[in-house]
């Protein structure tokens, strides 16, 4: 993966309380699919006080952290070295919390005929409407 192309981030619920508790992920990572070329933002969702800090990983590979912001991770121009399973793990002084999912980068184009570029997109429009026999 090129990490110049990765950019990561999370969403973080305000809290209703002050307590201290340990990460838990509201919204974790799925199984996901992607076009080679295109782009995608795998999001997660995370709450905890104090605040988790985030770390995303490419196939048990740390991904940059100046790459990284609160959201969600973003791959730009997908490629298909970029497939795998991407990981974010929540940590703060409580505990940790760890999500994955599974990102297929799918080559719909390169040398195929208009016909066969029209069912491999739809194949890909199941793929994201989580139709698993496709995957």
């Amino acid at each position: 993966m090129s990490f110049s192309r990765a950019t990561a981030s999370s969403e973080l619920l305000a809290p209703d309380r002050q307590r201290p508790a340990p990460p838990v992920f509201l919204r974790k990572l799925r199984r996901a699919a992607v076009a080679v070329g295109c782009d995608i933002r795998l999001r997660v969702r995370v709450d905890g006080h104090p605040r988790p800090s985030l770390r995303w990983y490419h196939d048990d590979m740390a991904l940059a952290a100046d790459d990284q912001d609160y959201g969600g991770l973003w791959i730009r121009d997908c490629q298909q070295v970029d497939s795998g399973l991407y990981t974010c793990v929540a940590t703060n002084n409580l505990g940790e919390a760890r999500t994955c999912g599974p990102l297929a980068v799918l080559d719909l184009g390169q040398g195929r005929t208009p016909g066969e570029q029209r069912c491999a997109g739809q194949k890909l429009a199941c793929i994201r409407h989580g139709l698993k026999h496709l995957l």
